[in-house]
């Protein structure tokens, strides 16, 4: 089996067959799999996966039986999958004709890849395409550092947007954070430590529905601040680059900012929650990260507040928070 695409679904009746039908009407001519986890669904996705895709080889359908969230549903397909490589979609989302065969083709020419990054496009949750504000990088190119590549927000935060290689997946016992939002990021992390390159093509072959009901549009204080559990958990696995780089501090400053401090703020912001709650949940935040860093080091936060990673408009997000004197435990 050359790809396993693992298809996480939960109450996504509306989407859920078109992402499976782009899956199937695929121009890949080597072997694949696509692998649907319905997390308990509610709705008449399991009734849709019976009607149209039972007798299906390339389906295999794996019906939770209890509720267990993103995380837990991922690292099953991943034990399941039986491909050489594995690829992630989102049920709500879809693909290009051409999506496999396009990432397969960057994968597999070189052995020293590890992972292959594409572009994507945003449609709204009627399917129209909208203008995004971030792409990868143009053209095709090879980086080296992936870790630092992630930090920097040169390779993006996702999973659905990537290629992975399984057996590094598996020989380094690689899986999503069970009980926090950002998994992917922290997924992301553990695996750039285990490889020393990353692809980035042009090619739009994933379109990303900007789906009003996803738990990210609507922000809780316990997201905000699972990203504090996601950083320990990232610098728990990456102590050997931070023990021989001193690139490692500055990087993961820069992602520390702006995903921990900036993104919790602007979440924090896009609550329905009236003034005097959003400004306890500022305090809240605030706290944590006095809570997260330590001693003071001037140099490391000019460095990092320095980084084009971070726009004017989100430096001066950052200011409160960069005045108390912390350093990144690193």
């Amino acid at each position: 089996m050359d790809i396993s695409i693992i298809v996480c679904n939960y109450n996504n009746e509306k989407y859920l067959k078109q992402c499976i039908d782009s899956l199937l009407n695929q121009s890949f001519k080597g072997k694949y799999e696509i692998i649907v986890i319905d997390d308990c669904s509610t709705d008449s996705s399991c009734q849709i996966l019976h009607d149209y895709y039972n007798d299906e080889a390339k389906l295999r359908i794996n019906v939770l039986s209890e509720n267990v969230g993103i995380s837990v549903a991922r690292n099953s397909g991943i034990d399941l999958a039986l491909g050489r490589y594995i690829c992630f979609v989102d049920s709500d989302d879809f693909v290009e004709s051409h999506y496999l065969q396009k990432l397969f083709n960057s994968i597999s020419k070189d052995e020293s890849i590890g992972l292959v990054q594409c572009n994507f496009q945003a449609v709204t949750s009627e399917g129209e395409f909208i203008k995004i504000e971030e792409t990868p990088p143009s053209l095709y190119s090879v980086y080296v550092k992936p870790l630092y590549q992630l930090f920097e927000r040169k390779i993006t935060a996702l999973v659905w947007d990537k290629i992975y290689i399984k057996s590094i997946i598996d020989s380094n016992h690689i899986r999503f954070l069970n009980g926090v939002k950002n998994e992917d990021l922290d997924f992301n992390a553990k695996y750039a430590t285990q490889i020393s390159n990353v692809v980035f093509i042009d090619d739009s072959l994933v379109s990303y529905r900007q789906n009003p009901d996803s738990t990210t549009k609507k922000p809780n204080l316990k997201l905000i601040l699972d990203m504090f559990t996601v950083c320990q958990s990232i610098l728990d696995c990456s102590k050997y680059d931070s023990s021989n780089d001193p690139r490692y501090s500055v990087s993961f400053a820069i992602m520390y900012l702006y995903f921990a401090i900036v993104i919790g703020i602007k979440r924090i912001m896009q609550t329905e929650d009236r003034v005097f709650s959003k400004l306890r949940m500022l305090k809240k935040l605030y706290d944590t990260h006095k809570n997260f860093c330590c001693k003071n080091k001037i140099e490391l936060k000019f460095k990092a507040l320095a980084s084009d990673a971070i726009s004017f408009k989100q430096k001066i997000l950052c200011i409160p928070f960069v005045i108390y004197p912390w350093n990144i435990n690193a």
